[in-house]
């Protein structure tokens, strides 16, 4: 994973669908909690050749939770 966004992107003053467009990537990943039509990008990302991927979600693992236990210690 050569990039990873944070969800706040606009700390920088750029859209999500901005940033997109500028790093070009050729995959996005998000959650299974998603649908592929609210995918930020989706469709700009599909339309120069990449692709979607809605990833499954396991009990107990999340990006918050990492980030929760990275700020305990």
């Amino acid at each position: 994973m050569p990039w990873r966004v944070p969800a706040r992107a606009e700390a920088w003053r750029w859209s999500p669908l901005a940033l997109i467009r500028a790093l070009r990537p050729v995959v996005i990943v998000k959650g299974a909690v998603y649908r592929q039509d609210e995918v930020v990008g989706a469709q700009w990302v599909e339309g120069h050749g990449g692709r979607v991927h809605l990833a499954g979600l396991h009990e107990g693992f999340s990006t918050t939770n990492i980030i929760e236990r990275m700020k305990a210690a």
